[in-house]
């Protein structure tokens, strides 16, 4: 069985494959952002800088048994521009945070 087929739809391959991983890495702030206000964003999180500071990333997450040139990569480029064009405030912070960096 296929990694793909083990999950019946995105949003569970969302919660229990992808969260799960974030979390057992040991990023910190985990949090799902997927919905119609997410700007490119289905999970933000963050990591200790080796030099002290916070280092800020955005996963993109989807559930396709296939990704191909076109349509598919244009969307998630585009997407991709969303989330470093706009700042996000993590739950435990007030302050407006930029991304260093975004996976797909």
């Amino acid at each position: 069985m296929s990694l793909y087929d083990r999950f019946k739809d995105e949003a569970e391959f969302r919660e229990k494959l992808v969260k799960s991983l974030l979390n057992r890495l040991g990023y910190y702030g985990v949090s799902e952002q997927h919905g119609t206000q997410e700007f490119g964003k289905d999970f933000v999180f963050s990591e200790l800088h080796r030099l002290g500071g916070m280092r800020h990333f955005a996963a993109q997450v989807k559930h396709e048994k296939k990704i191909k040139q076109g349509a598919s990569i244009d969307g998630l480029l585009s997407q991709a521009r969303q989330a470093f064009a706009r700042p996000f405030k993590r739950t435990d912070s007030p302050r407006v945070l930029r991304f260093s960096g975004i996976h797909f």
